[in-house]
This record gives C-alpha cells, structure tokens and sequence, in this order.
C-alpha cells in the first residue's frame, strides 16, 4: 500500500489508493497509458491508477513508467515523481512538465509491460553545452558593435555549424552501440537544448529511430528552467531517455497542418549557413515577397510566426521558420543551426489558421508528441475525464526531436522542430 507520509513538502496525502496493488495475468500489452484531466493532483493521480488498474496494466514490477504533467500540477510536483515510483514499484521513471495532454491540461501515466527491454539513461545539463545560446549560428561573434557589424563580409561566412564539438552520450549507451543487435528506439526527454546531445546520439545510432519532446519552461512554476523527472531526481536541465531494445518501431511520420505552400519548389543557388542568398539564380528574398503578393496572413498569429520553409534534399524534407530577409541584399535566414547546401531545393509555407482536431488512435501503439502554439491556449476541460489508451501523447511550445535518414545535415540525421502545430507520430508493433 502507497505510504502518505512519503510527501514530506505537502501538506496533504497526494495519493489516496484504497485498493491493493496486483500483478495482472493472462495480460499481453507493449504498454498502457491512463490520462486525467481532474484539476487537482491528488485526484488525477489516483484516476489514472485506478484506470490503469482496470485495464490490468502492471501495478508492480514494471520496467519504466512515464510520467507527463501540464503547469496546472507543477506548484507541487517535486515529491510526487520519488513517490510515484515508490507506490507502482517501477524500476525507471522518466517525465516531464509538458504544455498540454492531447492538446488540453492534464495528466498521463504510462506503464510498460514487464518484458519489454529497455535502457534508462540521464544526461546532465553540465555535460551539454549550449549550441543555440553560445553559437546561435546566425554570425560568428554575434556580439559585435554596430560599426563591426557593418564591416562584416558575407563572403567570409562559410558555416553555423562550427565549433564546440559534441556531447559525449553515457557509458551504457556506449556500450550499446558496440552491440550487435541496436536499439529499436530511442526516447528523449529535455531542455530546449537538446542538439549537441542527439547528434551525438545520430554519430552513435544514426540508422536508429529516435523521437523525443522539449519539456515546457518552469521558471515561474517550480523555479527551475525546465522540470524533468528521472527516478527520484527532479532536474532543471539536461536531458533524461530510454533506449528500446527487441521491439519494431515504424520512421517518425512528421505532419504540419497549419501550413499550406505558396509556390513551388525552387532549387537553392547560393547559400551561407542558414542563410539563403538565390533562389533558382535570383534573390531569395524578392522571390518570397513575389510568391506572397495578394496573400493575405493569419488572423491572431505574430509576425515572426507568418513565414516558414521547407527544404527538400532527394526525398526527405524539414521545415523551418523564415526567420530573417533582407530584399537589398537578398539574404533570406531560416531557424536553424544546421547548414543549408547549394543543390537542395527550397519551398515557402505560410500559416493558417488551425484548430487542432480530438486525436484517433490509428494505430494499436503510438507515440504522438506536437508543437503548442504560443499564440493559442492549451484548452482547459470542461470536467474531469479519465481515459485509457495505447498512446503516449504530448506537446510542448518548444517543439520535439525525430530523426530521419544519417547524413547529418539540414534535412537529415536528428533534427528538432518547433514549428507550431506540427506532430510526430511513431508506431510500435506487437511482436
């Protein structure tokens, strides 16, 4: 039975389980995920458990649990993730503060069946440095003065993706890549900083699968950057995972329905870094403003969330934010701190307006993580719900990881996106 006192910040027990934990039979799963929507944390906990407990899930004994909370728990959350663990007697537990369960405020559990195989691993925030806020790519010495900056020579800047080198991935994953059967899915958990470590991650497994989500900044809630669950540890940074091992997982299938193409695909002729400079041999920058003419943007979106694009090498492709333009000079910047290559072709996206449908489960298991809109809120539940299901869904405003194909660049290897309203989706088959 749960112990209250194992909440030594609350002032109450957050856990009132009035029914004895048992070990299901005859059960045959990957794993099953309860989501609750109740406003207070004590409540959802217990509805989760006791859906989970009539879905015969693994009360005891299981291998990894995953625990996704929205701000609405966070205030009280730091004790909750050791006493979690404790009550379900789980061997890992891996979570983070989230900004939305399928699109609304929640909570989720997820529970793993007791043969499934996995690693749990943990990176600290000391051991990834950061690639975005110490070289956010856009110009080396970025903190010039304004007569430096003047004096800068576009033809001198080759690349964004310099310096700094990558994060070394921990000794068990090591170990794992020298085996000869590979993992069948890596799962990430972290800050918004992830990208030294998951292209560490494509060097070590770069035909492995891998999708992950960026928790939600906490700064205001629980005082840290970012809350991450890994065990009993509450961490402010970092990044926590799982490798997967002896299942099939399908490639990550990444969607963007709040963006429709304006024009068609033109090949890049010249290029810098992250900046577009010709666009099938003309100025990038007059070309998008000639694409746009007569278009009209979406109501209630900021401006810097207008303009997006989509850069295709072979047949693969990822989307970035337009994040910069000059027409006098024709640089055109995307988001992005991987370098674009001459040769790839280049398509513009403008957004729509977008209501995000309820989610139909197409497949028996799935992992769905999205992309909030920071111009939108998280809908709150009418009334508290209580569902089972066989897929762990989330979003964050600060996007998720994936990976498609290995050769590292723009549009391959491990990627992030953050593109609002996008989604991932990967699928597990049962063996």
């Amino acid at each position: 039975m749960f112990r209250p006192d194992a909440f030594r910040k609350a002032s109450r027990p957050l856990l009132k389980v009035r029914y004895p934990i048992q070990r299901p039979r005859n059960h045959c799963s990957i794993w099953t995920t309860a989501t609750s929507t109740a406003p207070g944390i004590s409540t959802a906990i217990d509805q989760c458990l006791v859906s989970l407990r009539k879905s015969q899930a693994p009360l005891n004994g299981s291998p990894l649990c995953i625990f996704l909370v929205t701000s609405q728990y966070a205030e009280r959350i730091d004790t909750v993730p050791a006493a979690l663990r404790k009550h379900l007697g789980v061997e890992t537990l891996l979570g983070t503060v989230v900004h939305s369960i399928d699109n609304t405020e929640g909570m989720s559990i997820t529970l793993f069946d007791q043969n499934v195989q996995c690693l749990p691993f943990v990176v600290e925030e000391s051991a990834i440095r950061r690639v975005r806020q110490k070289a956010v790519g856009r110009w080396p010495e970025f903190r010039r003065t304004a007569g430096q900056a003047e004096e800068f020579d576009l033809n001198q800047f080759r690349t964004i993706s310099q310096g700094g080198g990558k994060a070394l991935i921990p000794d068990a994953l090591q170990k794992l890549a020298q085996e000869t059967v590979l993992p069948s899915l890596l799962l990430t958990f972290s800050d918004r900083e992830p990208h030294q470590f998951i292209d560490a991650l494509g060097d070590a497994f770069p035909s492995v699968p891998k999708v992950g989500l960026i928790g939600a900044q906490t700064p205001f809630l629980t005082g840290r950057p970012h809350t991450l669950f890994y065990n009993e540890r509450v961490l402010s940074g970092g990044l926590i995972g799982a490798a997967f091992t002896g299942m099939q997982f399908s490639a990550a299938e990444v969607m963007h329905p709040a963006l429709r193409p304006v024009g068609e695909p033109l090949e890049i002729t010249s290029c810098r870094g992250n900046v577009v400079l010709d666009i099938a041999g003309a100025n990038a920058t007059k070309e998008l403003l000639a694409q746009l003419n007569g278009k009209s943007m979406a109501a209630g979106v900021a401006a810097e969330r207008q303009l997006y694009a989509r850069v295709f090498s072979g047949d693969m492709s990822a989307v970035y934010r337009v994040s910069g333009g000059d027409p006098s000079k024709g640089t055109l910047a995307l988001d992005t701190i991987k370098d674009i290559e001459v040769g790839m072709k280049l398509q513009f996206l403008q957004r729509l307006n977008y209501e995000r449908p309820p989610t139909i489960e197409t497949s028996p298991f799935s992992i769905r993580f999205m992309v909030n809109d920071p111009d939108s809120f998280v809908s709150t539940a009418s009334n508290e719900s209580t569902a089972n299901s066989h897929t762990i869904i989330a979003g964050s405003e600060d996007g998720f990881v994936y990976s498609q194909g290995i050769a590292g660049n723009v549009v391959e290897g491990s990627l992030v996106c953050d593109v609002p309203h996008a989604e991932v989706v990967i699928n597990c088959q049962q063996s």
